[in-house]
C-alpha cells in the first residue's frame, strides 16, 4: 500500500515537471514572434529643393533738390489752334465801266499798337515759381518718375518739428537737353543722369503764416520735402532753404 501511494506521488510529481515545461516553453514563444515582427522605421522625408534666390531689384536713381525758386504761379500760355483754311475767291468779272474801288480804311491793328505804345494794355511780367531736381545712378533699365507730394515748412525745423505750412503742386515737368528745359515725359533712360525742372503752384499764404506766427511770409526762410516716387519706390527729399521772393512790377 505504501509503495502504490509512493508511486502515485511519483507520478504526480513527474506530471507537474512537465506541465511546468510546457507553460514555460508556451511563455518563450510569444517572445521569440515579438523579436521576428519589429515595426519597421519609417522612411525620413524628402529633402525639398532650395528655393531660388530672388532677383536683385534694378538700380533706381538717387533724386536731389538742387534749387526752388518762390514768387508767382502764372497762367501757362495758351496754344493757339491752327488757322483755318481760307475759301477760294470766287473768279470776278472784269468790266470796263466799273466805277475805281474805294480805298481801304487803316488797319484795326495800328490803332492796338498805339494802344499798346501809350501803357493802357501793358502787362505786368509774372515771374513762375520752380524747382529743380537732380537725377543721378539711374541702373540699365528704364523708370518712370512721379511727384507725390510737396510740403512747405519752415527752414528752423522742417518735418522734424511737425509743424507743416502747407502744399504745393507740381506741374509742367521739363528736362535739361541741349542746353535748355524741354517738355519731359517723366522717363528715366537707362544709365544715365537727368536735370529736371516743374512748375509750381503756390500755397495759401494767409494760412503759412498764420501758422508761421508772422505777420508776412516775405522775409522768412523756408524748405519743401517732397516724396518722389521712382517705379514704386518713394524717396523723401529736402530742398535748400529759400526765402519767397517779392513779384517784379513794372512801373507806366
Amino acid at each position: 500500500m505504501k509503495r502504490r501511494a509512493l508511486q502515485f506521488a511519483c507520478f504526480a510529481l513527474a506530471l507537474s515537471g512537465c506541465d511546468t515545461k510546457d507553460s514555460g516553453e508556451a511563455t518563450a514563444s510569444p517572445k521569440t514572434a515579438d523579436a521576428s515582427t519589429k515595426t519597421p522605421k519609417p522612411e525620413p522625408d524628402p529633402v525639398p529643393p532650395p528655393k531660388p534666390e530672388p532677383k536683385p531689384k534694378p538700380k533706381l536713381a538717387v533724386v536731389s533738390v538742387a534749387s526752388v525758386q518762390i514768387m508767382q504761379d502764372c497762367p501757362d500760355p495758351v496754344t493757339a489752334p491752327p488757322p483755318a483754311a481760307k475759301p477760294a475767291a470766287a473768279p470776278t468779272e472784269v468790266a470796263g465801266d466799273m466805277p475805281p474801288a474805294a480805298p481801304m480804311p487803316p488797319r484795326a491793328g495800328a490803332a492796338a499798337r498805339r494802344s499798346t505804345h501809350s501803357g493802357r494794355s501793358m502787362r505786368q511780367p509774372c515771374t513762375q515759381s520752380t524747382m529743380q531736381l537732380a537725377f543721378t545712378g539711374q541702373g540699365p533699365a528704364p523708370a518712370t518718375v512721379r511727384i507725390k507730394e510737396i510740403a512747405l515748412f519752415p527752414a528752423a525745423g522742417g518735418a522734424a518739428s511737425g509743424g507743416e505750412l502747407g502744399t504745393l503742386r507740381s506741374r509742367g515737368p521739363a528736362a535739361f537737353v541741349d542746353g535748355s528745359y524741354k517738355p519731359w515725359d517723366e522717363t528715366l533712360k537707362p544709365g544715365g543722369d537727368l536735370k529736371a525742372s516743374y512748375k509750381l503752384s503756390m500755397p495759401n499764404w494767409s494760412e503759412v503764416e498764420s501758422r508761421n506766427g508772422s505777420k508776412t511770409s516775405f522775409g522768412a526762410m523756408f524748405v519743401l520735402e517732397i516724396d518722389v516716387e521712382i517705379d514704386g519706390v518713394v524717396q523723401t527729399v529736402r530742398s535748400p532753404e529759400f526765402t519767397r521772393e517779392r513779384p517784379h512790377v513794372m512801373v507806366t
